[in-house]
């Protein structure tokens, strides 16, 4: 049976970029040494965030959003025919 380990930064939920919630183990493996998520999947790319810019490392890789057509951004993120969105 696993124990849960404490949280000593149970109010730090949510992305500090774009607000959106984060779990305290994406804070643990991807965040600061004090598991603060500086970027998350919602608003950055999986490439970045493996090379540390949840952490606030700077990568040399586009930031999605600066390109948005990168592996993210608004772009992708707005509505689509296939999910009942707007028709472009």
């Amino acid at each position: 049976m696993a124990v849960p380990l404490p949280d000593a930064n149970g109010d730090c939920r949510t992305c500090e970029f774009c607000d959106a919630h984060v779990t305290p183990e994406f804070r643990r493996s991807y965040g600061t040494a004090d598991r603060r998520a500086l970027r998350c999947p919602e608003c950055d790319s999986w490439a970045r965030i493996m090379r540390g810019s949840a952490a606030g490392k700077d990568v040399d890789h586009p930031d999605p959003q600066e390109h948005s057509g990168r592996n993210g951004g608004v772009e992708l993120r707005g509505p689509k025919v296939t999910d009942g969105g707007l028709n472009r």
